[in-house]
C-alpha cells in the first residue's frame, strides 16, 4: 500500500477513538489535490475510495484537478470511475 493510504486509514482507526484526529476535508483535498497533480492516479483514486466511505465530499477543486489529470494521461476509465463514485 501507498504511504498516504496508510498515512489515512491510520488517521482514521486512530479517529473512532479519538475523534479529533479525524482528518477534515482540507487535508483530503490537499492530498488528493497533491497526488493527482504529480499523477498518482491510482493511489489518489484508492484514497478517495476510503475518504468518500468516510463522508467526504469531493471539493470542485480536486474534482477539476482529477478531470485534468485523468485527461492528459488518457485514463478516460479512471475518470468515468471517479465520476460515477461523485455521484452518489
Amino acid at each position: 500500500m501507498d504511504g498516504p493510504l496508510l498515512n489515512l486509514i491510520r488517521m482514521l482507526q486512530t479517529g473512532k477513538e479519538y475523534k479529533e484526529s479525524l482528518p477534515d476535508d482540507e487535508s483530503y483535498d490537499l492530498v488528493l489535490g497533491m497526488l493527482f497533480a504529480t499523477g498518482q492516479i491510482d493511489t489518489a483514486m484508492k484514497f478517495m475510495d476510503v475518504a468518500l466511505d468516510n463522508g467526504y465530499m469531493l471539493a470542485m477543486s480536486v474534482f477539476n484537478e482529477c478531470v485534468l489529470s485523468c485527461l492528459q494521461r488518457w485514463r478516460l476509465d479512471s475518470l468515468m470511475y471517479i465520476i460515477q463514485r461523485c455521484k452518489v
